[in-house]
Protein backbone atom coordinates (compact mmCIF):
# COMPACT_ATOMS: atom_id res chain seq x y z
CA UNK A 1 0.00 0.00 0.00
CA UNK A 2 2.96 2.39 0.61
CA UNK A 3 4.00 1.75 -2.70
CA UNK A 4 0.62 2.96 -4.08
CA UNK A 5 0.82 6.62 -2.63
CA UNK A 6 4.75 7.16 -3.10
CA UNK A 7 4.14 7.86 -7.20
CA UNK A 8 1.06 10.84 -6.54
CA UNK A 9 3.20 11.71 -3.14
CA UNK A 10 6.55 12.36 -5.37
CA UNK A 11 4.52 13.95 -8.55
CA UNK A 12 3.11 16.16 -6.01
CA UNK A 13 6.16 16.98 -4.19
CA UNK A 14 7.95 18.19 -7.43
CA UNK A 15 5.46 20.04 -8.43
CA UNK A 16 5.39 22.36 -5.43
CA UNK A 17 9.38 22.42 -5.47
CA UNK A 18 8.97 23.33 -9.68
CA UNK A 19 6.39 26.17 -8.40
CA UNK A 20 8.69 27.83 -5.77
CA UNK A 21 10.15 31.11 -6.94
CA UNK A 22 13.86 30.84 -8.23
CA UNK A 23 14.38 27.19 -8.01
CA UNK A 24 14.02 26.56 -11.44
CA UNK A 25 16.38 29.05 -13.75
CA UNK A 26 14.24 30.97 -16.09
CA UNK A 27 15.36 32.56 -19.62
CA UNK A 28 15.93 36.28 -18.95
CA UNK A 29 13.72 38.62 -19.80
CA UNK A 30 14.09 39.89 -23.00
CA UNK A 31 15.23 43.78 -23.09
CA UNK A 32 13.33 46.74 -24.66
CA UNK A 33 15.25 48.57 -27.21
CA UNK A 34 14.88 52.08 -26.16
CA UNK A 35 13.17 54.37 -29.07
CA UNK A 36 13.78 57.87 -29.75
CA UNK A 37 10.47 60.19 -28.54
CA UNK A 38 8.26 61.71 -31.67
CA UNK A 39 6.91 64.67 -31.35
CA UNK A 40 2.85 64.43 -31.22
CA UNK A 41 1.68 64.71 -34.73
CA UNK A 42 -0.55 67.55 -34.99
CA UNK A 43 -3.30 68.47 -37.86
CA UNK A 44 -1.21 71.29 -39.59
CA UNK A 45 1.81 68.44 -40.50
CA UNK A 46 2.51 66.79 -43.38
CA UNK A 47 4.02 63.96 -43.98
CA UNK A 48 7.53 65.66 -44.39
CA UNK A 49 7.89 66.31 -40.64
CA UNK A 50 8.08 62.23 -40.35
CA UNK A 51 11.36 62.08 -41.66
CA UNK A 52 14.94 63.09 -40.57
CA UNK A 53 15.41 66.56 -41.66
CA UNK A 54 17.47 66.95 -44.92
CA UNK A 55 21.42 67.36 -44.63
CA UNK A 56 22.56 70.99 -45.34
CA UNK A 57 23.17 72.01 -48.69
CA UNK A 58 26.58 72.10 -50.03
CA UNK A 59 27.85 75.32 -50.96
CA UNK A 60 30.73 76.50 -53.54
CA UNK A 61 32.08 80.00 -54.59
CA UNK A 62 32.33 81.13 -58.32
CA UNK A 63 34.91 79.03 -60.10
CA UNK A 64 34.65 75.71 -57.93
CA UNK A 65 33.11 72.83 -58.47
CA UNK A 66 30.03 71.42 -56.38
CA UNK A 67 28.30 68.02 -57.13
CA UNK A 68 24.90 66.72 -56.67
CA UNK A 69 23.46 63.75 -57.47
CA UNK A 70 25.15 62.27 -60.94
CA UNK A 71 26.27 66.29 -61.81
CA UNK A 72 28.86 68.31 -61.19
CA UNK A 73 28.33 72.10 -61.48
CA UNK A 74 30.98 75.23 -61.66
CA UNK A 75 29.81 78.95 -61.90
CA UNK A 76 32.45 80.52 -64.65
CA UNK A 77 31.96 84.08 -63.79
CA UNK A 78 29.75 86.59 -61.59
CA UNK A 79 26.66 86.82 -62.86
CA UNK A 80 25.58 89.39 -65.51
CA UNK A 81 22.57 91.85 -65.21
CA UNK A 82 21.39 92.42 -68.56
CA UNK A 83 20.66 95.53 -70.81
CA UNK A 84 17.15 96.77 -71.41
CA UNK A 85 17.16 95.83 -74.97
CA UNK A 86 18.04 91.98 -74.02
CA UNK A 87 15.05 92.51 -71.79
CA UNK A 88 12.85 93.42 -74.34
CA UNK A 89 14.00 90.06 -76.21
CA UNK A 90 13.44 88.15 -73.54
CA UNK A 91 10.10 89.39 -72.57
CA UNK A 92 11.54 90.31 -69.34
CA UNK A 93 9.20 91.69 -66.72
CA UNK A 94 12.11 92.74 -63.96
CA UNK A 95 15.65 92.72 -64.56
CA UNK A 96 17.10 89.84 -66.65
CA UNK A 97 20.38 87.92 -64.17
CA UNK A 98 22.25 85.90 -66.42
CA UNK A 99 24.86 83.13 -65.37
CA UNK A 100 27.11 81.48 -67.03
CA UNK A 101 27.84 77.76 -65.86
CA UNK A 102 29.19 74.54 -66.76
CA UNK A 103 27.65 70.96 -65.64
CA UNK A 104 29.17 67.68 -66.37
CA UNK A 105 27.90 63.97 -65.80
CA UNK A 106 29.77 62.36 -63.34
CA UNK A 107 27.45 59.88 -63.38
CA UNK A 108 27.56 55.80 -64.64
CA UNK A 109 24.44 56.39 -67.27
CA UNK A 110 22.85 59.07 -69.65
CA UNK A 111 21.13 61.51 -67.84
CA UNK A 112 18.65 64.53 -68.79
CA UNK A 113 19.22 67.99 -67.16
CA UNK A 114 17.01 71.02 -67.51
CA UNK A 115 16.83 74.80 -66.79
CA UNK A 116 13.94 73.79 -64.00
CA UNK A 117 16.82 72.33 -62.17
CA UNK A 118 18.46 75.71 -60.97
CA UNK A 119 16.77 78.51 -59.49
CA UNK A 120 18.38 81.92 -58.18
CA UNK A 121 17.98 82.37 -54.65
CA UNK A 122 17.78 85.72 -53.28
CA UNK A 123 19.22 87.43 -49.59
CA UNK A 124 15.75 86.42 -47.97
CA UNK A 125 15.63 83.43 -49.54
CA UNK A 126 13.03 83.68 -52.61
CA UNK A 127 14.07 82.08 -55.32
CA UNK A 128 13.49 82.99 -58.79
CA UNK A 129 13.30 80.21 -61.80
CA UNK A 130 14.88 79.91 -65.01
CA UNK A 131 13.15 81.87 -68.10
CA UNK A 132 13.35 79.23 -70.91
CA UNK A 133 15.49 80.85 -73.69
CA UNK A 134 15.07 78.62 -76.52
CA UNK A 135 18.05 79.53 -78.43
CA UNK A 136 21.76 78.41 -78.63
CA UNK A 137 24.30 78.34 -75.76
CA UNK A 138 21.07 78.71 -73.26
CA UNK A 139 20.12 75.91 -71.50
CA UNK A 140 16.47 74.49 -71.73
CA UNK A 141 16.59 70.93 -71.61
CA UNK A 142 19.73 68.42 -72.38
CA UNK A 143 20.99 64.94 -72.76
CA UNK A 144 24.39 64.54 -71.39
CA UNK A 145 26.06 60.75 -71.52
CA UNK A 146 28.42 60.42 -69.04
CA UNK A 147 32.12 62.02 -69.10
CA UNK A 148 31.11 64.98 -71.11
CA UNK A 149 29.84 68.29 -70.06
CA UNK A 150 28.06 71.09 -71.51
CA UNK A 151 28.39 74.92 -70.97
CA UNK A 152 25.61 77.81 -71.41
CA UNK A 153 23.91 80.26 -69.68
CA UNK A 154 20.77 80.64 -67.08
CA UNK A 155 18.90 83.73 -67.27
CA UNK A 156 15.93 84.30 -64.46
CA UNK A 157 14.11 87.33 -64.42
CA UNK A 158 14.21 89.28 -61.00
CA UNK A 159 12.60 92.13 -59.43
CA UNK A 160 14.74 95.05 -59.78
CA UNK A 161 14.35 96.54 -56.23
CA UNK A 162 15.70 92.90 -54.86
CA UNK A 163 19.10 93.16 -57.11
CA UNK A 164 20.87 95.51 -54.99
CA UNK A 165 20.06 94.34 -51.74
CA UNK A 166 22.77 93.90 -49.25
CA UNK A 167 23.73 90.26 -49.03
CA UNK A 168 24.47 86.97 -50.74
CA UNK A 169 22.79 85.57 -53.59
CA UNK A 170 23.20 81.75 -54.46
CA UNK A 171 22.75 79.80 -57.55
CA UNK A 172 20.45 76.65 -55.95
CA UNK A 173 20.87 73.14 -58.51
CA UNK A 174 18.39 70.28 -57.81
CA UNK A 175 20.14 66.95 -58.50
CA UNK A 176 17.25 65.04 -59.07
CA UNK A 177 15.23 62.83 -56.72
CA UNK A 178 17.24 61.01 -54.30
CA UNK A 179 19.89 64.01 -54.04
CA UNK A 180 20.10 67.19 -51.19
CA UNK A 181 20.20 70.00 -53.25
CA UNK A 182 23.86 72.42 -53.92
CA UNK A 183 24.41 75.70 -54.04
CA UNK A 184 26.86 78.19 -55.29
CA UNK A 185 27.30 81.35 -53.56
CA UNK A 186 27.27 84.19 -56.64
CA UNK A 187 28.04 87.53 -53.89
CA UNK A 188 25.93 90.64 -53.83
CA UNK A 189 24.46 92.25 -56.97
CA UNK A 190 26.40 94.85 -56.14
CA UNK A 191 29.32 93.29 -57.22
CA UNK A 192 27.92 91.76 -60.88
CA UNK A 193 28.51 93.56 -63.96
CA UNK A 194 25.86 95.28 -65.04
CA UNK A 195 25.49 95.37 -68.98
CA UNK A 196 22.42 97.97 -68.82
CA UNK A 197 22.98 101.13 -70.78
Amino acid sequence: MRNRFLGPMAILLYATWACTPGAIPSPPAPQETPRPSVPPRLSHDNDENLVDPKAPMRTASIGQRVDTANWAVQVLQSPLILSEAKANTLDAKGVPIAVQFRVANVGRQGASIGSSQFELEDVVGIRYSNIDWYEEGFLSFEQINPGLEYEGWLIFDVPGNAVFQNGNWHLVIDGGLFSDPARVSLGGGGSWTDRRE
